[in-house]
């Protein structure tokens, strides 16, 4: 019964008219108390993500004066079931931040640690207690932020707890985001936070589009090919392959974006690589998805979800036909995985129907789905190389890109994967 509820009752959380009347819902409450737009800034001064972030908002306070942006001090996450590799991933948005700001012209802040941090993260809470207008600007000027504090320890961990807690409950665990009104936008999501601000016109006069521009365009040299890891239970990476159809070219020697061969690295799902994926983090990625799609216009939210045999039964199939690229038309592994994506992800297809997999299959001359299914084929070891090729280049996650020497992971950087291809794009497009 619940297989066959979840798809409808995903379709409704995930659509246009729901989520209007969720944003109606909060702006009433807000108006009916009284209370100023406030936008909650949650900011872990020891995190690359959370200083590249902190010049953004310094730039939505110019933006949009009548808003009121509260800074709060938090803890960085420390449960390993909703960061498993928390290592790789500061090791990674380090680098990423890097990239962001040589390419979008933000500072590089600095990352404190040890005793520095402790007294940051004293004057910061002091700020947050005192002066809660100058939290922003105060977080701007690293040097103001060492100074000797007359807070204790114990009430700064006390504030430092509260806040964490109160950020988690917001839905999401990780430093370096913002929440207004029931929504969480990270610097990736901007542009939709700026979007409803503007839909309020609280923004400044003269002030339009995104504060996030693309200033200095990633040039790195040509590459032969753009290596694609992707996974059909991840919903990013159904946006992200629906984003590359929309422009990409068949040729007679395969799938072309941006003049650029594609090369398609399937994977297998987080959860069947034995990565926990907590309720909390499922129910965020769900709700994110859906926005980026609704943003997007990708079709999304009828779903049927491709957990198990499903997964393995595309990437059955897929390894078939990269294995048999003679008998196939020219990039029909891209084609097949994004019926397939499709259908799971936004038509409610049921990926276990050996029949719903030769109607997919169908259009491409692929009709021997069932002799593909019952075969021994190394299919296994050739989705675990993908995978160990993926780590190799400090990777885990999906989707992500290889443009020769140039490594990075979401379909939020398509726009920069973009640059390394060779064309101009104005910026972040969430």
């Amino acid at each position: 019964m619940k297989s066959m509820i979840m798809p409808y009752a995903a379709r409704v959380l995930s659509g246009s008219s729901f989520n209007r009347a969720r944003d109606w819902a909060y702006d009433t409450m807000r108006y009916c108390r009284m209370q100023q737009h406030t936008i909650y800034f949650y900011h872990a001064p020891e995190d690359a993500v959370s200083n590249m972030m902190l010049q953004v908002v310094a730039e939505l306070e110019k933006r949009y004066p009548n808003v009121k942006i509260v800074g709060k001090t938090v803890l960085p996450c420390e449960q390993e079931e909703l960061v498993p590799r928390k290592d790789n991933l500061k090791s990674y948005a380090t680098r990423d931040m890097k990239m962001l700001s040589d390419n979008l012209n933000l500072k590089t802040l600095p990352v404190f640690e040890g005793t520095v941090l402790v007294s940051v993260r004293k004057n910061l809470i002091e700020i947050e207690q005192n002066a809660p207008s100058k939290y922003i600007s105060s977080a701007m000027d690293p040097e103001s932020l060492t100074q000797t504090s007359s807070l204790s320890d114990a009430s700064v961990t006390d504030q430092l707890q509260k806040n964490t807690s109160e950020m988690m409950k917001c839905g999401y665990w990780l430093p370096g985001t913002v929440y207004y009104q029931g929504s969480v936008y990270s610097i990736d999501r901007v542009k939709m936070l700026e979007d409803k601000l503007q839909g309020f016109n609280l923004q400044a006069e003269g002030v339009s589009g995104c504060c996030l521009k693309s200033v200095n365009a990633t040039v790195v040299p040509k590459a032969d090919c753009l290596e694609v890891w992707l996974s059909p239970r991840s919903p990013y990476s159904y946006i992200a392959l629906f984003r590359l159809a929309r422009e990409w070219d068949i040729r007679s020697d395969g799938i072309y974006w941006c003049d650029t061969k594609l090369v398609l690295k399937p994977t297998m799902p987080s959860a069947m690589r034995g990565i926990p994926i907590p309720e909390a983090k499922k129910m965020f990625i769900f709700t994110d998805a859906a926005r980026v799609c609704r943003h997007l216009s990708i079709p999304f939210g009828f779903v049927s979800d491709p957990l198990g045999a499903a997964s393995k039964n595309v990437l059955k199939i897929c390894h078939h036909i990269q294995s048999n690229k003679d008998q196939y038309k020219p990039g029909s592994d891209f084609l097949f995985l994004l019926a397939a994506t499709t259908g799971c992800w936004s038509q409610g297809v049921d990926l276990n129907s050996v029949s719903n997999l030769i109607k997919l299959g169908a259009p491409l001359g692929i009709s021997n789905i069932s002799e593909i299914l019952a075969s021994d084929s190394d299919w296994e070891s050739v989705i675990a190389s993908n995978k160990a090729e993926l780590e190799k280049h400090s990777l885990w996650g999906v989707p992500s890109f290889r443009y020769g020497n140039q490594t990075c992971w979401g379909q939020d950087r398509m726009w920069i994967v973009k640059q390394w291809c060779g064309t101009a794009t104005d910026g972040p497009v969430m």
